[in-house]
């Protein structure tokens, strides 16, 4: 398995654990673009969720590109 397959099979299964999680409903959202690539994160507290949506993106995006939050949500 490749390492970029398995930052995706990570990443699927974070976010079905998430889905079916009770405190889900209650979580933030957020989502962070590049112009290649993005990433979502959710957390109960706002400050994870941004920083896993930014990490998400980046692990996505090649090196000297930004990512930025475009949206959170709760």
């Amino acid at each position: 398995m490749t390492p970029k397959m398995r930052r995706l099979t990570v990443a699927v299964a974070a976010t079905i654990v998430l889905a079916f999680s009770a405190d889900a409903a209650f979580a933030w959202s957020c989502h962070a673009k590049s112009r290649i690539g993005e990433g979502w994160g959710y957390s109960t507290v706002l400050q994870t969720a941004r920083e896993e949506a930014k990490l998400k993106c980046m692990l996505t995006t090649p090196r000297r590109m930004s990512c930025r939050i475009v949206a959170c949500r709760k």
